[in-house]
């Protein structure tokens, strides 16, 4: 197995979330243990103090050494502090964290501060020069700058480290080096303190693996080339994906101007892959404006408030207790997290309350609770139903507020619904305000919105023709999960055998209700590549050897690699499940520490897997194209 074969089966592990990120990881895996290049025993490695053998992390070429990045170096230091004195609208460039780059060492210049330094030594220690490479040491530890030829005059703050390499080591072999993963790793064992911080020092002890200098040159063209080709590729699925979409979008028109048995097949065709979350969106939409089903009798516009059997009332505000003994009361998560919107009865804590309060605002089967206040719009008024199926007696929190209909006049399920089918979601996301960073609505607001109210026979019919398009859009979910974890799980097997390591292996639920839909990466292609979306003929398990001349890693560093990807995988998995996190959420799922979560879910985000929705406590981690699973 070589990169070739990883190139030449891209099409069938593309549907892997971060296949390419992977790819380019795998590139420089090889590129750092020579696996990228032919080596020559008249080549000799560079005259530098060389590691023992007890402390290197991996085997490389005979004629490489391993070598600490300060012994490489003509000077390594930090930037200026206290300049911000010298600002100005113009003059020479002044860089800071926000200017360097995560996975790459592009310089961003988009937002560049000016200054006018001083004439002291301080103005001449932190001047920068072509071929400087800087890397963040506080925050986000390891983000790398490389200083163009075209840079002109700038300067550094104290948040980054300038290392200036000896002239004899400039070609970028270094630089790629930095942005590896076992660069990576590195930056990530020493940090200290709430900020993260990395010393001079810990960068001066940097391990490198050290090639000779003409096979650090060719390495760097090889790693432009291939890298160069995962750009080509990364191209080509931003088009299929642009196309995917725009069949997507007219497959959904389709079905809502004319919801048959003929135009649902477009809903699921193998050539493109609908979002299941807009599915739902348009099956509630049909829902409440009448066309999944053949109209019969009248449909009434009324507000919330007149089909209501009981004054709506907000929950229970005492704080929970850890006494379990007490009544349980839910979270608000409770509400919000099922994607079925029904009330997750296991979602909660306990409150000590008389028994009076108990009677009050104690929960029955058929009531319906919206959430009051939240961090993310998408949740504020949002409508759950409460089943009662745990058979225990639960009371609603005072951000879920609790409403009761008349079941003479409407079916619980059918207001459930049209609440949150997005025409009247928009009526009610307009009243939202927001408030010490939470986003929210009375009760008295919402009891105005007004819904459609067909008669009680019709209703259970929408809600019946509901339920059924729910459970295939559910199951078009699953297997949609499932292909993305076989190419998941192929990509595995390649970087295993090429990288030497393993990750843990998944394991996927597969719906036998429905075939497995066949995904094209070409909307136009006449035909799926061969094993897409199950096993691969000809490849070796996901646990392949490693090579025979490869040494052990090291315990601490082999296990931080392999926990990585065991931690990243079991995270992905985790937001799939659950739709979105918040920090102590994944914490409480995870068992991870805090600075661990950060690190994974920075490394999500850079990849573009994961974005973030709201601020600081209100922050959530949702997946980031929108089409994570949400059943917290």
């Amino acid at each position: 197995m070589n990169l070739n074969d990883l190139f030449d089966k891209f099409d069938v592990f593309a549907g892997a979330p971060d296949a390419t990120f992977r790819m380019r990881d795998v590139i420089l895996s090889q590129a750092i243990r020579g696996g990228l290049s032919l080596q020559s025993s008249s080549e000799l490695p560079p005259d530098v103090p060389i590691l023992t053998e007890s402390k290197i992390a991996f085997r490389v070429p005979s004629n490489w050494s391993w070598v600490r990045l300060g012994d490489l170096s003509d000077l390594i230091t930090s930037g200026s502090r206290d300049w911000a004195q010298y600002y100005s609208s113009a003059g020479a460039k002044f860089l800071t964290m926000g200017n360097l780059s995560r996975g790459n060492y592009q310089l961003r210049l988009d937002k560049v501060r000016y200054v006018n330094p001083p004439v002291s030594g301080e103005g001449t220690r932190t001047k920068l020069q072509p071929s400087d490479i800087l890397i963040s040491i506080t925050g986000e530890v390891g983000n790398l700058g490389l200083i163009p030829d075209s840079i002109g005059d700038a300067y550094i703050n104290q948040h980054s480290c300038l290392v200036r390499l000896r002239p004899e080591f400039r070609c970028r072999y270094i630089v790629e080096f930095l942005r590896s993963l076992h660069a990576k790793l590195q930056f990530d064992e020493p940090q200290r303190g709430i900020k993260n911080s990395f010393r001079l020092s810990d960068v001066a002890e940097i391990e490198v693996p050290l090639p000779p200098l003409a096979e650090q040159k060719r390495i760097v063209a090889k790693v432009d080339e291939l890298m160069a080709l995962c750009d080509r590729l990364e191209a080509q699925q931003r088009k299929r994906e642009a196309r995917h979409a725009v069949l997507a979008r007219a497959s959904l028109t389709r079905f809502a101007a004319a919801p048959t048995t003929d135009n649902i097949q477009f809903l699921f065709h193998p050539s493109y892959a609908i979002s299941p979350a807009e599915l739902r969106k348009s099956i509630l939409t049909l829902a409440v404006q009448g066309k999944l089903i053949e109209q019969v009798g009248e449909r009434r516009i009324k507000s919330l408030e007149s089909i209501l059997t009981e004054p709506s009332i907000n929950g229970v505000s005492k704080g929970p207790s850890r006494d379990s003994s007490g009544t349980e009361i839910l979270r608000i998560s409770a509400g919000t997290s099922r994607d079925d919107f029904f009330v997750n009865e296991d979602d909660f804590k306990h409150v000590d309350l008389p028994l009076g309060d108990v009677s009050r605002f104690k929960l029955e089967p058929g009531d319906l609770l919206a959430c009051r206040f939240n961090g993310n719009l998408r949740f504020a008024g949002r409508f759950s139903q409460y089943l009662g199926s745990s058979g225990r007696t639960q009371v609603n929190p005072d951000k879920l507020i609790r409403f009761r209909v008349n079941t003479e006049i409407c079916l619980s399920r059918y207001v459930c619904y049209a609440m949150n089918a997005p025409p009247i979601r928009a009526v009610i996301e307009s009243m939202c305000a927001t408030t010490a960073g939470n986003i929210g609505l009375s009760a008295g607001k919402l009891k105005t919105v007004e819904l459609p109210i067909p008669t009680i026979a019709e209703q259970r019919r929408i809600v019946a023709k509901v339920d059924q398009l729910m459970a295939l859009v559910d199951r078009y979910e699953a297997q949609l999960a499932t292909a993305r974890d076989s190419a998941s799980q192929l990509l595995d097997a390649l970087v295993a055998e090429l990288t030497g390591t393993t990750r843990r292996a998944k394991t996927t639920t597969n719906s036998a209700a429905m075939p497995v839909p066949q995904h094209n990466n070409d909307a136009e292609a006449e035909a799926v590549p061969p094993g897409r979306a199950g096993h691969q003929p000809g490849l070796k398990a996901a646990t392949a050897t490693p090579d025979a001349d490869a040494l052990p890693i090291p315990a601490s560093r082999a296990g931080a690699e392999r926990s990585q990807d065991d931690d990243l995988a079991r995270l992905t998995a985790l937001l799939r499940e659950r739709g979105s996190l918040s920090s102590s959420e994944a914490q409480a799922a995870t068992s991870l520490d805090p600075a661990t979560l950060r690190g994974l879910f920075k490394t999500l985000i850079d990849r573009g897997l994961v974005r973030t929705e709201g601020q600081r406590r209100g922050m959530r981690y949702r997946d980031g194209k929108g089409q994570a699973r949400s059943t917290l």
